[in-house]
């Protein structure tokens, strides 16, 4: 067993702090943010640590360059932290006496950034809007889980980062930042795509009015459960709209008749 130990060792590497690549010449900035919560909910819950990558890329070769700079603070709750919290992040209520998220330096470490990203987006976002609603006014977002392709089953981050032949410590804010900015320095391709989704027109496909019966089978076509307005829904392309539209006509009949479409404000994404 030992060996076999050695031998996985040697073929996966742990995710590098930081990088520095070679400098186009119109670099600008991006952040790769995550968030450790109280819970699930962002209506109920709260963050008790933020975690910001900022990282230079090049808009017209379309790649990551350079490790700017990090961020990572905790927070207090009121209530004693869920024990699944606690070991799940392994931050604990003594790690959280005394400690506030500085509104100001978050402001500060933002002010020179065009685009956000975050795995998940639709659950960090709206947990730091709540949190800092007027920082995050009028900020463009990206998912890297929802608006790039992955070729594998699951795409959880650990499992993509360790399918790259990386290995990090999930679930602490900063060190997931990283294994993200790190997966899309390994992926291009994949970054190319975060930044041509937020250059185009989308809109959101709400499946309202569709069967209970039809959960399984919307989950499996990428839509997302939408907590605040209690339906799932999809962000899609305006290229991309009619071919929606087909597939949902699968699922249930006229399902793209009676799914809800709505034009996308950029800067209102996973809100």
């Amino acid at each position: 067993m030992i060996k076999r130990l050695d031998k996985i060792s040697q073929l996966i590497h742990h995710v590098p702090e930081n990088f520095k690549g070679r400098e186009v010449g119109d670099e600008r900035n991006v952040v790769f943010l995550d968030t450790e919560t109280t819970g699930l909910e962002w209506l109920t819950c709260d963050i008790i640590e933020l975690g910001m990558k900022k990282v230079s890329y090049s808009p017209s070769e379309k790649r990551l360059v350079s490790c700017i700079d990090s961020f990572n603070q905790l927070e207090a709750t009121i209530n004693p932290l869920p024990e699944k919290i606690i070991e799940i992040t392994g931050i604990t209520d003594e790690m959280l006496i005394d400690q506030e998220i500085d509104d100001a330096a978050v402001e500060l470490f933002l002010e020179d950034v065009d685009l956000i990203v975050a795995h998940n987006a639709s659950f960090d976002r709206p947990f730091f809007n709540k949190r800092f609603p007027s920082i995050d006014n009028g900020r463009i977002w990206s998912c890297s889980r929802d608006d790039a392709t992955w070729s594998e089953a699951t795409t959880k981050l650990e499992w993509l980062v360790f399918r790259a032949g990386y290995y990090y410590d999930a679930h602490r804010a900063i060190a997931d930042c990283e294994a993200l900015a790190w997966l899309m320095r390994l992926n291009s391709g994949a970054f190319a795509q975060l930044l041509d989704r937020v250059s185009q027109s989308s809109f959101m496909v709400y499946a309202t009015k569709f069967p209970f019966s039809c959960n399984a089978k919307l989950k499996a076509n990428g839509y997302r459960w939408n907590q605040s307005q209690r339906v799932w829904a999809k962000n899609v392309l305006e290229s991309e709209l009619k071919e929606e539209k087909l597939k949902l006509n699968k699922i249930t009949e006229f399902g793209g008749s009676i799914a809800t479409v709505v034009e996308v404000d950029q800067k209102k994404r996973f809100l």
